[in-house]
């Protein structure tokens, strides 16, 4: 092997060397961490939707005194007001179910995600109300008056 030849191999061993080198780069680069965004967003889809209640729960009962409209819309399972409310306070992008619950049994009143299906992250926002036994029961059989209103909900 003359020196010719050995500077052409030097030179092949260079050029694939090189190669090798921009491919695992590559492949490192297409191998990112995950980010932490989607922890923050589910986070802050879960502060929508407590402030959205929140707000629901602050107006009064123009049908109940002494209720909320929140509670007006559960006595009377009156999702379409709800659903309203509720289109009008998240991001068009979010998707949710509302349930009831007493602890024990959980009632599903709204479902969107038999539309669209649930995906992603999921963020749970929950609150409180008080309803007595004799204006209305939620839940079937359950004669207690602190009901868990909650919205699950998944963004597109």
């Amino acid at each position: 092997m003359g020196r010719g030849e050995h500077a052409q191999m030097i030179v092949y061993e260079a050029i694939i060397c090189a190669a090798l080198l921009a491919m695992a780069v590559f492949f490192v680069y297409q191998l990112h961490p995950p980010t932490m965004q989607s922890a923050s967003y589910s986070s802050q889809l879960k502060m929508l939707g407590d402030d959205a209640l929140r707000a629901l729960d602050s107006f009064p009962s123009n049908e109940y005194p002494g209720y909320s409209l929140l509670e007006e819309y559960i006595i009377d399972n009156n999702t379409k007001k709800l659903t309203e409310f509720l289109n009008f306070t998240l991001p068009r992008s979010v998707y949710y179910n509302i349930l009831v619950s007493n602890g024990t049994a959980c009632v599903k009143i709204y479902d969107s995600e038999s539309e669209v299906g649930k995906f992603g992250m999921v963020s749970r926002s929950h609150h409180l109300i008080f309803i007595d036994p004799k204006k209305a029961q939620p839940i079937p059989g359950y004669n207690g008056c602190i009901y868990d209103v909650i919205i699950e909900m998944w963004q597109i």
